[in-house]
């Protein structure tokens, strides 16, 4: 299992949000280049980089700094958030970012999502944000009509490989994540990469999430506040 430390850009800064609120960002690092080397530092081998401005708006507003993180440190990144023209992800994919998330985008332009996934295999994430049982899209401010496990039944026939699930629910709150539904989910879909993300509060949650047989765990706030270290996670 992968672990992805998050860093969520806004305004140039590395934020995090409650419940994909945007009017509860939280501030904790001036310098995300800084907070990069950090992670990398301490062991990451991949970062997990969410453009919200992107998000929110529909145009990256980052891409010059993660161009530049890149170069810096040489971690493989995985990189999302407004990514809802083909030219960009394009750009994106040949400058070397080693995967990029799509959200809206896959989610509207199912035919473009699976001719991409042809071109770059697996470097294509697909994101599943979900609240109450439903997908979210357009930086989770709209709620679509599928379940989850509907809409993943859609993503494989399309050629998908790897979905990236957020629970909005738990986002940013550190009150724990539910494994159970993410191995459930593994159990339904064996053959999908499932990368878990939103409210992994404790390391015993990432054990489980490994013995669940889930590929990847995106921890954000844990690591913020210090509940525990990176290299205590990557233990694991």
């Amino acid at each position: 299992m992968i672990i992805y430390p998050a860093i969520d850009l806004m305004n140039q800064k590395v934020v995090r949000l409650k419940k994909g609120d945007f009017t509860s960002m939280k501030i904790y690092e001036e310098n995300p280049l800084s907070q990069a080397k950090t992670f990398f530092q301490q062991g990451a081998t991949f970062l997990h980089i969410i453009d919200l401005d992107g998000a929110k708006t529909g145009i990256p507003n980052h891409v010059k700094l993660l161009k530049d993180i890149k170069k810096e440190t040489g971690i493989r990144i995985q990189y999302g958030g407004g990514l809802r023209k083909e030219k960009t992800i394009l750009n994106l994919l040949e400058e070397g970012i080693d995967k990029v998330i799509l959200g809206s985008f896959a989610m509207m332009h199912q035919d473009v999502l699976k001719r991409l996934i042809s071109l770059y295999p697996n470097r294509i994430v697909v994101a599943v944000d979900f609240k109450d049982g439903k997908v979210t899209y357009a930086g989770w401010q709209r709620e679509s009509l599928y379940e989850v496990s509907d809409y993943l039944t859609i993503l494989q026939s399309l050629g998908v490989t790897e979905v990236l699930l957020t629970d909005i629910s738990k986002d940013g709150m550190l009150e724990g994540i539910d494994v159970s539904f993410y191995q459930t989910l593994k159990e339904t879909f064996p053959t999908l990469k499932i990368t878990a993300s939103g409210g992994v509060t404790t390391l015993e949650e990432v054990k489980a999430l490994k013995k669940a047989n889930i590929d990847g765990c995106i921890i954000g706030v844990a690591l913020y506040e210090e509940v525990f270290t990176l290299e205590e996670a990557l233990a694991c």
